[in-house]
């Protein structure tokens, strides 16, 4: 009897055991899938923010080529001012002579 008593504390313990290594092997588990759910949240996040600074430098860039286009509208607006300034200056320089002619 006494066998079989130490025969059945063996078999509890080994399996008391088995218990704790399963345990212990679901908490090891349960702790890399915790792990994994941070490392994929702060990916998403990082994701997210990189994605953020790419439109915001998609839009600065925008901003540049929109100030460029309108330097160069007005650009083109001055020159033209000038060019029909300059015409004006050469019709009255050429009408100078006739008028000053018909005074006399």
């Amino acid at each position: 009897k006494m066998q079989e008593r130490q025969l059945a504390d063996k078999m509890q313990e080994r399996q008391l055991d088995d218990k704790m290594q399963e345990s212990q092997l679901a908490d090891k588990r349960h702790e890399r899938q915790f792990q994994l759910l941070v490392l994929f949240c702060c990916l998403a996040v990082g994701r997210g923010i990189l994605y953020k600074i790419e439109q915001e430098g998609n839009r600065r860039h925008e901003l540049q080529i929109e100030q460029e286009r309108n330097r160069r509208h007005d650009l083109q607006i001055e020159q033209e001012r000038n060019r029909r300034h300059e015409l004006q200056c050469l019709e009255h320089q050429l009408r100078m002579p006739h008028e000053l002619a018909n005074i006399d």
